[in-house]
């Protein structure tokens, strides 16, 4: 894997690029859940690129194309952009848009890479970033756990594409369902933040049956 310290050249509130102080109402993006029992807090990094897929892994791979909104009333607000990426119309005014897509593994399944491309071209507080977490819900709607939580930082600022990486080891569980959530949160300039793509790497269930030798008597 290659990580750059600065990450592709990383931009801190380029010249050029909107520049925005802290809101003086206090406006926040909707609360994110909880960590799961035993995840720990990993600290995400700007990559160079996405590595070649490890021997014994496997790997799913999501456009954000494929991203759907979570409150169907504003589906107009979204757009595509370029290919592969959603974002939003909104230019001015206090924006805050989710976006889940819900995904399923194998049972037994464990989930070990998490790398996601976008673009954040807005330098501004804390309350402006684009962020994304890998959410469990319980079947009985219970409760909301994160696997992932992270985000583009409120000092990134370039029109240029990131990736960023984050380690993950969780095994997937029977009673849970399991989502994508990626938000874009600002207020003003929320379309100029979009994301391209998700990508996780697991590992798959063991096949105890194949690993079984069968004795054949006549």
């Amino acid at each position: 894997m290659l990580i750059s310290s600065l990450g592709q050249s990383q931009v801190l509130a380029n010249e050029g690029t909107p520049d925005h102080e802290q809101a003086e109402e206090s406006l926040t993006r909707a609360p994110l859940p909880d960590l799961a029992p035993g995840i720990d807090e990993e600290e995400g990094y700007f990559v160079d690129e996405i590595p070649e897929l490890a021997p014994g892994f496997k790997r799913v791979v999501i456009s954000g194309w494929n991203l759907v909104p979570w409150n169907r009333l504003f589906i107009d607000k979204y757009r595509s952009v370029g290919d592969g990426g959603m974002g939003v119309y909104e230019s001015s005014g206090w924006r805050y848009y989710s976006v889940i897509f819900p995904f399923s593994l194998p049972i037994g399944s464990r989930i070990k890479n998490i790398w996601w491309t976008g673009v954040d071209n807005l330098s501004c507080s804390a309350d402006c970033q684009l962020g994304i977490s890998l959410v469990r819900n319980h079947w009985k709607g219970e409760s909301a756990q994160a696997l992932v939580r992270d985000s583009s930082g409120p000092t990134w600022a370039s029109p240029v594409p990131f990736n960023r990486y984050k380690a993950v080891d969780h095994w997937v569980t029977t009673h849970y369902s399991y989502q994508i959530q990626v938000d874009i949160w600002s207020f003003t300039y929320v379309n100029l933040m979009n994301i391209i793509q998700v990508t996780i790497d697991y590992d798959e269930p063991f096949q105890y049956i194949n690993a079984i030798p069968f004795i054949v008597k006549r």
